[in-house]
């Protein structure tokens, strides 16, 4: 196995991928046979995957519930200056806006497949969400194939010598995310947010939600509304 940290700067035979207007969408797997679709759109050197949950519950066969949450995250990746900035509303954790400088670190291994047909290469990376229960993720696993020169994926996982194809996760397996369908077309355009308008935490908290301080964050809420 060979490590590799890889930031957000793409060669020039992934330019002209980076540069064009491509939409691709992930079938989202969550708990029981829950699923939603997740989009990545590129245009531009800039990136943005944008995955919506709805309240609801799940009932199987056997009659267990299952309770999936309103969970709206948006995360836009700019090649440019090799920043991450993710957005996330949901009902208990209201317009929260964090960003970073892409770091990630990734295990690449010999090991390969085939995934919604393509060739794939695994990889290995730290969780983003480690503080969360950790020992339901142990290790992020993510499947790339490198004749797609596109350097994201979904989830703000990004870095690796192709576009992600599946990823998936060591310890639980009730989350997963496969490549549906890559094509060629005009994407809308989209603007960064700015922060206006936005409660700022960090990386660690943005994915890690029950690490914010809940007197802070109840502060937070009510001067945005305030202020609107």
């Amino acid at each position: 196995m060979k490590k590799l940290t890889l930031m957000l700067i793409l060669v020039a035979s992934i330019e002209g991928y980076a540069q064009g207007n491509i939409l691709i969408t992930y079938k989202c797997e969550s708990i029981g046979s829950y699923s939603t679709i997740g989009t990545l759109a590129i245009s531009n050197n800039k990136f943005w995957y944008s995955r919506k949950e709805e309240n609801n519950t799940e009932v199987t066969e056997e009659g267990y519930e299952f309770y999936h949450y309103k969970d709206y995250s948006d995360w836009y990746y700019n090649l440019d200056n090799q920043t991450i900035t993710q957005t996330k509303n949901s009902d208990n954790y209201p317009h929260l806006l964090a960003q970073w400088q892409a770091n990630m670190e990734w295990e690449i291994t010999e090991e390969t497949t085939e995934i919604a047909g393509y060739k794939v290469q695994k990889a290995i990376t730290t969780p983003l969400k480690e503080d969360y229960y950790p020992f339901m993720y142990e290790k992020t696993i993510a499947w790339f194939a490198t004749e797609i020169p596109i350097s994201g994926g979904p989830e703000g996982y990004y870095g690796l010598p192709g576009l992600i194809v599946k990823l998936e996760y060591a310890g639980v397996k009730a989350y997963n995310y496969t490549l549906m369908t890559l094509e060629y077309k005009t994407v809308k355009k989209w603007e960064v947010p700015d922060g206006e308008g936005k409660i700022k935490v960090t990386k660690n908290e943005i994915y890690n939600v029950v690490n914010i301080n809940k007197k802070w964050l109840k502060q937070q809420k009510k001067l945005l509304k305030e202020s609107n």
